[in-house]
């Protein structure tokens, strides 16, 4: 690693502005849209519920975008982390475990049904209690970030700095 490497600082990506906006008119539209269809199936007695209902909605949208707008990337020469939506905690990779990384159109295989994302997966080792090393594989999603090329593109610089095999599906 040369001696300017380890001066520059970490990159921090965030989410888009657009990507936001769309997310919040969609919970809005999806409220209302509720809100409206409740009002014109019933009768009277559904008119409070369906309006708190559709408060209730709008409320647990508007949540969502909120924690987008939180999700995070860090890069830097040593370690990427990562911020995700569904918790407030950071998931950090030091690059010298990574072995393989992945861009385009990969797996997430972290729920009960693997999806396909457009964002980065990373194959790296994590230690056991045994002291061994087992390799894990690992998903994100980033295309949703503001500067996205620019952020694959200092992942890939970094993966042929370090000599971390990269394949870019993109």
């Amino acid at each position: 690693m040369t001696e300017d490497m380890k001066d520059e600082k970490e990159k921090v990506y965030t989410a888009s502005k657009e990507h936001i906006k769309k997310a919040v008119f969609k919970s809005l539209a999806i409220a209302a849209a509720y809100s409206v269809f409740m009002l014109l199936i019933g009768r009277s007695t559904f008119t409070f519920l369906s309006i708190f209902v559709g408060i209730i909605l709008g409320a647990i949208f508007l949540f969502t975008v909120n924690a987008i707008s939180k999700n995070k990337v860090f890069v830097a020469n040593e370690y990427i982390a990562f911020k995700p939506i569904y918790t407030n905690e950071m998931d950090t990779y030091n690059w010298h475990r990574v072995t393989s990384v992945a861009i385009g159109n990969v797996e997430d295989n972290r729920g009960r049904v693997p999806v396909t994302i457009y964002g980065v997966q990373m194959v790296y080792f994590r230690d056991t209690l045994d002291d061994e090393k087992v390799a894990t594989s690992i998903a994100f999603a980033l295309d949703h970030f503001v500067d996205y090329d620019l952020l694959i593109d200092d992942i890939k610089q970094i993966c042929i700095t370090r000599g971390i095999s990269v394949q870019d599906g993109r």
